[in-house]
């Protein structure tokens, strides 16, 4: 099965929080609570994740080369080109094996 994979959308990568020195109370402050507020989304799993996208010509298996660098956690479908789903077969530092159900074009997150 033929796949094409294209990685050109991906999102900016997610950027340390930086805190500016020597600077007044009021600014340490909100410092501190975007800080607090944004402690769980940027320890996510899926804040480290990347968006590709490939096509299966036909029902079967596709190797998605995900690109991570690690074995991934998870998958999230964003987006799909027809009535057609997909599910993991195995994973690993390389590769997402997925199997479709009909040929579609998918987006999906990778974690």
């Amino acid at each position: 099965m033929a796949f094409e994979s294209k990685r050109n959308l991906q999102p900016p990568n997610v950027v340390p929080l930086k805190k500016l020195e020597g600077v007044g109370y009021e600014l340490r402050q909100i410092q501190q609570n975007v800080e607090r507020a944004t402690r769980n989304a940027r320890g996510s799993p899926q804040a480290k994740g990347r968006r590709v996208t490939f096509t299966a010509d036909a029902a079967g298996d596709v190797t998605v080369a995900h690109g991570l660098g690690r074995k991934p956690r998870g998958f999230n479908v964003e987006s799909h080109t027809a009535d057609e789903t997909v599910f993991e077969v195995s994973k690993d530092s390389r590769n997402l094996v997925l199997t479709a159900s009909g040929a579609a074009t998918w987006t999906i997150w990778v974690y």
